[in-house]
């Protein structure tokens, strides 16, 4: 049984880090590469979160410049200060896994920063990281916590983590009280559970789970589908947004008031699949 789980959980991180190697910011040294690198440098220094961001990407990726993951690790480090999430947790994850900068310590200081933003694939990383002892850190209560937050952000892997440890009995009301809570609320309201069945507290919980379609939380990705835009639309969209925002001198956040992340550019800088999201509603909508 613990060869088995340790098979899953070095899966999960695998699958979590290979998003530190390959960003969709393709390497490049055209002219018109070089050219975007100049704009992203030009207003990060004008105090621009979501560039500085960015330009952590076009560094890590090579994209109109050399490679320099010391260089990336400090752009994404400057947004995160300013509260991009999305830097938060590359700038956590370059810390636990990139030879250059490697530093456990802070590579969980800056994930648990993302996910306490309720940045989902931050919160499902923390969860398989203290549910397995790479790190040394392994700690029931610190997995489950996470894995709510991530639940709740309808982070995408979190259904098939969560299906596998059913499959082991091992998610139950005593390993994960605070997750295990969040579904069972769901699973009343549906009527796949009775009352009796909430305050289940041993392996039982995993025969009703195995027997009830779980009831996921419903993503945007799921009934959003058009055409992706490219790098370049998305450069362009996003460097155009500067021209209209003023840049962050001081203070702790970048979200616009009145707005959430989702439709707010300052809070994509960097992140394609956030930015290809939001260019989904626009042409949707």
């Amino acid at each position: 049984m613990k060869i088995i789980i340790n098979i899953l959980i070095c899966i999960y991180l695998s699958g979590m880090f290979i998003t530190v190697q390959a960003s969709e910011i393709p390497e490049c040294q055209s002219d018109e590469c070089v050219n975007y690198f100049k704009k992203y440098k030009q207003y990060s220094r004008a105090g621009h979160p979501a560039a500085m961001a960015t330009l952590g990407e076009l560094y890590f990726s090579g994209y109109g410049t050399d490679k320099n993951l010391k260089k990336a690790l400090k752009y994404y480090k400057r947004a995160a200060r300013h509260g991009s999430t999305f830097a938060q947790h590359k700038a956590g994850l370059l810390y636990l896994k990139e030879t250059e900068v490697l530093d456990k310590e802070e590579g969980i200081k800056y994930l648990k920063k993302a996910a306490r933003n309720k940045h989902g694939a931050a919160a499902f990383l923390l969860s398989v990281i203290y549910h397995e002892n790479d790190y040394n850190l392994y700690d029931l209560s610190q997995s489950d916590k996470w894995l709510a937050v991530a639940y709740q952000a309808k982070y995408n892997k979190v259904p098939a983590f969560i299906d596998n440890l059913i499959k082991l009995n091992l998610f139950t009301a005593n390993n994960f009280p605070e997750s295990t809570l969040l579904i069972n609320e769901l699973l009343l309201s549906q009527n796949h559970l009775t009352p009796q069945d909430k305050n289940i507290t041993n392996s039982g919980a995993s025969e009703k789970y195995q027997q009830a379609s779980i009831p996921w939380p419903k993503g945007d990705t799921e009934v959003i589908t058009v055409t992706a835009p490219t790098i370049s639309e998305i450069f362009d969209f996003e460097l155009a947004s500067f021209k209209n925002k003023a840049p962050i001198q001081s203070g702790t956040g970048s979200r616009l008031p009145g707005t959430s992340c989702a439709d707010n550019p300052s809070c994509h800088g960097g992140d394609i699949d956030a930015y290809k999201l939001l260019f989904a509603k626009m042409r949707a909508g």
